[in-house]
């Protein structure tokens, strides 16, 4: 599977009319990404959960990759695990304790310039905001692009390099559920299925446990399974099933932090910058709660 950086899988899931920037050119599916490290994300996200639908826009970019709280600790098939193990750091680290007294400076972010995002004859800008150069929007019909539709992201440059990136919308993902619970089953292996809608998308599933202490900790374990939209399927080992904390599939959490979990259809696009790439994303996902009882 494609190993992927942690921002780009929690992005988005807690909870104006200009000209365009730069000329966006021919949009094409999207290859594998570019050599170097992924340096910057734009994400166009759609989600939907029960009756409620809401949708947004993120960027975010760095001169240097994203230093993870999490460790890939096992992988399978389309499927990996990542875990979060507390670390000592002496002296008090300012930044991310990665292991015993090895503290990394968190990455800063930079700015891009105003990005435009260009959805069909639609266009949407996103400014830097301070303190820290972040890009947010949200769009509350909960709906950003239709399924195919040309989607471009293009920035001029500042502290961090122009880019211009295209990708295509893609369409609404479903699979079975029981009242918005999965129940993932000690010993067996879980089939994911769906309806194939693009040969050129890819479809990921997102299984997120509680946090590994209180309010705003990362999640104790992380499993993240990849694969091509037209396989209409994935499968999570029961290798890979066994090792997941209990998940209760609480509705309301108490202290902690229970993120959702989801499945999302995600359209991909590349722009390559010094040392690395810029990735846009278009998702469309479903969320819901995972019951596993070890």
């Amino acid at each position: 599977m494609r190993h992927l950086t942690l921002p780009t899988l929690l992005a988005l899931t807690c909870c104006g009319d200009a000209e365009p920037l730069l000329d966006a050119g021919p949009v094409v599916d999207a290859g594998p990404p570019p050599a170097g490290e992924r340096l910057g994300l734009v994400r166009l996200l759609e989600q939907r959960q029960d009756e409620t639908r809401w949708a947004g826009f993120e960027a975010v970019f760095r001169d240097v990759p994203d230093v993870l709280p999490h460790t890939l600790t096992d992988e399978a098939g389309d499927c990996a695990l990542y875990e979060f193990a507390p670390q000592s750091c002496e002296p008090y680290c300012e930044g991310i304790c990665t292991s015993t007294n090895v503290c990394e400076p968190y990455p800063e972010t930079r700015s891009a310039g105003p990005v435009a995002i260009t959805v069909g004859a639609e266009l949407h800008t996103l400014a830097p905001m301070p303190p820290n150069d972040s890009y947010y929007g949200y769009e509350e019909s909960g709906e950003l692009f239709a399924p195919g539709v040309a989607i471009t992201a293009a920035a001029p440059g500042a502290a961090f390099d122009g880019f211009t990136a295209s990708a295509r919308g893609v369409d609404d993902i479903s699979t079975a559920l029981d009242d918005g619970v999965m129940t993932l089953v000690p010993g067996v292996d879980h089939v994911v299925r769906w309806t194939p809608a693009d040969g050129a998308s890819r479809v990921r599933l997102t299984v997120k446990s509680q946090s590994s202490g209180g309010h705003g900790t990362p999640v104790a374990a992380l499993l993240v399974c990849e694969t091509a939209d037209a396989a209409g399927q994935l499968t999570v080992p029961a290798a890979i099933v066994d090792q997941l904390p209990e998940l209760t599939a609480p509705e309301i959490c108490v202290s902690v932090d229970c993120p959702p979990s989801e499945l999302a259809r995600i359209g991909l696009g590349y722009a390559e910058v010094e040392g690395g790439y810029v990735l846009l994303e278009a998702a469309a996902a479903v969320r819901f709660r995972v019951r596993h009882e070890p």
